[in-house]
């Protein structure tokens, strides 16, 4: 099967997301120390994963669609559902992500 990506960077609503993706990359840095090219890189390093799926569960809670996150995002939108669910799981079990969380309330996320 052929996959063509499409180019969906003419509407505003991924102006604006763009827009909010840097401001949360830029977060996320301050609170994991990840940076934003580490984010948005296919590695699977744990602590970058974890800061990828934080970024995930930020822009969710801003409101936006799995699919729109998954494609500013580039990555498929079943991912996307599961790094929120696993950022939910983790801050309930685990004190360094329910710290980090915490720490994103701090700075006005609604989390």
């Amino acid at each position: 099967m052929l996959y063509h990506k499409r180019n969906y960077m003419n509407t505003t609503t991924d102006i604006s997301i763009e827009g909010d993706l840097k401001a949360i990359l830029g977060d996320v840095h301050e609170v994991t120390r990840v940076t934003p090219d580490q984010v948005m890189s296919r590695r699977r390093i744990s602590e970058w994963a974890q800061a990828r799926q934080m970024t995930y569960y930020l822009l969710r809670s801003m409101g936006y669609g799995y699919a729109e996150i998954g494609r500013v995002m580039d990555r498929d939108h079943s991912g996307i559902i599961y790094g929120c669910n696993s950022v939910k799981d983790f801050a309930k079990i685990e004190k360094k992500t329910k710290m980090r969380m915490e720490a994103f309330r701090r700075k006005g996320y609604d989390v």
